[in-house]
Protein backbone atom coordinates (compact mmCIF):
# COMPACT_ATOMS: atom_id res chain seq x y z
CA UNK A 1 0.00 0.00 0.00
CA UNK A 2 1.89 2.97 -1.20
CA UNK A 3 1.58 5.85 0.78
CA UNK A 4 2.45 9.27 0.19
CA UNK A 5 2.36 12.77 2.15
CA UNK A 6 3.89 16.15 0.60
CA UNK A 7 3.88 19.75 1.28
CA UNK A 8 3.83 22.12 -1.60
CA UNK A 9 7.49 22.74 -1.46
CA UNK A 10 8.04 19.72 -2.88
CA UNK A 11 7.72 22.01 -6.71
CA UNK A 12 11.19 23.00 -6.30
CA UNK A 13 12.59 20.19 -6.27
CA UNK A 14 10.05 18.74 -9.01
CA UNK A 15 12.80 16.52 -11.38
CA UNK A 16 14.49 14.92 -8.26
CA UNK A 17 11.20 14.03 -6.81
CA UNK A 18 9.49 12.81 -10.14
CA UNK A 19 12.84 10.61 -10.55
CA UNK A 20 13.20 8.94 -6.90
CA UNK A 21 9.62 8.67 -7.10
CA UNK A 22 9.97 6.03 -10.29
CA UNK A 23 12.60 4.47 -8.12
CA UNK A 24 10.83 3.66 -4.84
CA UNK A 25 7.60 2.44 -7.40
CA UNK A 26 10.15 -0.12 -8.64
CA UNK A 27 11.69 -0.69 -5.38
CA UNK A 28 8.51 -1.54 -4.01
CA UNK A 29 7.52 -4.13 -7.23
CA UNK A 30 10.80 -6.12 -6.03
CA UNK A 31 8.64 -7.36 -3.59
CA UNK A 32 4.95 -6.91 -4.15
CA UNK A 33 3.23 -7.63 -7.27
CA UNK A 34 0.46 -5.18 -6.94
CA UNK A 35 0.23 -1.58 -5.63
CA UNK A 36 -3.05 0.04 -4.64
CA UNK A 37 -4.77 2.75 -2.28
CA UNK A 38 -6.87 5.58 -2.28
CA UNK A 39 -6.41 9.41 -3.56
CA UNK A 40 -8.88 12.47 -2.67
CA UNK A 41 -10.39 13.26 -6.22
CA UNK A 42 -9.94 16.41 -5.68
CA UNK A 43 -6.15 16.26 -5.52
CA UNK A 44 -5.64 16.73 -9.69
CA UNK A 45 -1.79 17.24 -9.19
CA UNK A 46 -1.27 13.45 -7.40
CA UNK A 47 -3.77 12.06 -9.48
CA UNK A 48 -1.62 13.41 -13.00
CA UNK A 49 1.52 12.00 -10.99
CA UNK A 50 0.21 8.77 -10.11
CA UNK A 51 -0.97 8.08 -13.95
CA UNK A 52 2.58 9.21 -15.15
CA UNK A 53 4.00 6.28 -12.35
CA UNK A 54 1.90 3.71 -14.00
CA UNK A 55 -1.14 3.94 -11.89
CA UNK A 56 -4.25 3.11 -13.15
CA UNK A 57 -7.02 5.41 -11.40
CA UNK A 58 -10.16 3.40 -11.07
CA UNK A 59 -13.46 5.03 -11.98
CA UNK A 60 -15.85 4.30 -9.01
CA UNK A 61 -15.95 6.97 -6.25
CA UNK A 62 -15.43 6.19 -2.55
CA UNK A 63 -16.63 7.47 0.34
CA UNK A 64 -15.36 6.80 3.67
CA UNK A 65 -16.19 9.55 6.67
CA UNK A 66 -17.49 12.39 4.72
CA UNK A 67 -19.72 11.82 2.21
CA UNK A 68 -18.78 14.98 0.76
CA UNK A 69 -15.22 14.08 -0.03
CA UNK A 70 -14.51 11.55 -2.50
CA UNK A 71 -11.82 9.45 -2.95
CA UNK A 72 -10.38 7.61 -5.99
CA UNK A 73 -8.86 4.16 -6.05
CA UNK A 74 -5.10 3.64 -8.08
CA UNK A 75 -3.69 0.31 -9.01
CA UNK A 76 -0.18 -0.47 -10.72
CA UNK A 77 0.95 -4.12 -11.92
CA UNK A 78 4.40 -5.34 -11.83
CA UNK A 79 5.29 -5.52 -15.51
CA UNK A 80 6.18 -9.40 -15.50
Amino acid sequence: MPWFLSTGEVSAFSKTFLKGSREVILRFHEKYDVLSNTVDSRHEVAIRWLKWLGFTILPTPLRFHDPAVTFLQFVRYKHV
